[in-house]
């Protein structure tokens, strides 16, 4: 009908729709281009603190009350008055056990895991909902354990929903993060002996560390998984401190602010079990499942603190009593 009406016929069609085409495919081009113009990443520089050298994004500014936090500023309107904000912030983190297991755990309650990798290595990354009020959106929480037993994690926050762009930013930015093997501290299997304990090693597990911030410590962590379900952090203590011997956990039960099932008992070896288990039936929101103190009088002792997401709780406790059992105080450097 319309050449009826019009009197005129397209004369190549099949030309016209290859042009279209190659339209299309050229501002993909451009807008590909452009994309790698505004998001690409800064020159490798060190993170203090840490063995990590890390790329930001072009025109990202370091936060200067925390070196680890990058942001792309924009100004915005406040109350009637123009400021400087974080339009969107990445923050990275090394050997921040507790803290990361944690956010870790807590996230993997209620959002489905993701594989994904920092650097060379295989990890696993959680896309979470920001509950607070001033900046509803998402983040990506990103985690990846080292075969040297350290523990690196990056945390992006765009202004509101995680874009493609923010993925395939994000991305960019975790393949160009590198270690310096020279600062990474002592090899793993030296730590037991640096806290002043042994161990035999289970098929699965990995030690992680140090961590000195809880006193000299390390971190265990199942391997045997695509991600970690539990984590065990084992610090020593000085006995002496503890006069209460029998209710060494009442003051930590309180701090923890959950109920909790428990027990004091004795090994063969005379060495002492104070334990603290969370209960089945408790729905708070701690992903702590228990705390042990294992302690030989009159000095020796070390604090653990078993931590696991609640459908794995029994499986962190199970490798806990495991550690418990076979746990040996040793010479420390310390003594």
């Amino acid at each position: 009908m319309f050449e009826v009406h019009t009197g005129s016929r397209p004369g190549r069609p099949t030309v016209l729709l290859l042009l279209a085409a190659g339209a299309l495919v050229g501002v993909l081009v451009l807008a590909w281009a452009q994309v790698q113009t505004t998001r690409g990443l800064a020159e490798a520089l060190p993170l203090e603190g840490t063995p990590l050298r890390v790329r930001p994004p072009k025109g990202w500014v370091r936060d200067s009350s925390n070196p680890l936090l990058f942001g792309k500023l924009i100004r915005k309107e406040v109350w009637g008055r123009e400021r400087w904000a974080a339009e969107r912030t990445v923050e990275f983190h090394y050997n921040d056990f507790y803290r990361q297991f944690t956010h870790m755990f807590q996230a993997a309650i209620a959002y489905r895991a993701e594989p994904a990798r920092i650097g060379e290595w295989d990890g696993v990354q959680h896309v979470v909902a920001r509950n607070t009020p001033r900046m509803p959106g998402q983040m990506a929480l990103r985690w990846v354990t080292t075969p040297a037993g350290g523990q690196i994690g990056v945390i992006y926050t765009p202004l509101a929903e995680l874009s493609h762009g923010d993925l395939y930013l994000l991305d960019e930015i975790c393949k160009a993060i590198s270690v310096d093997e020279a600062q990474a501290g002592p090899a793993a299997d030296t730590l037991p002996a640096w806290i002043g304990v042994s161990f035999p090693m289970a098929a699965g597990w990995q030690i992680l560390g140090p961590d000195g911030r809880g006193g000299p410590g390390l971190w265990l962590q199942n391997v045997e998984e695509d991600q970690p379900v539990w984590a065990i952090g084992v610090f020593r203590r000085l006995l002496e401190r503890w006069p209460d011997r029998p209710n060494l956990l009442r003051v930590e039960s309180r701090r923890l602010g959950w109920s909790g099932e428990h027990r004091l008992y004795y090994r063969e070896d005379g060495a002492f079990v104070d334990e603290l288990r969370r209960s089945d039936r408790d729905r708070s929101a701690s992903v702590i499942a228990s705390v042990r103190i294992v302690a030989r009088p009159p000095d020796r002792a070390v604090v653990l603190y078993v931590l696991s997401t609640p459908d794995h709780a029994r499986r962190a406790n199970a490798a806990a009593d495991q550690l418990v059992e076979t746990l040996e105080f040793v010479a420390n450097p310390a003594d």
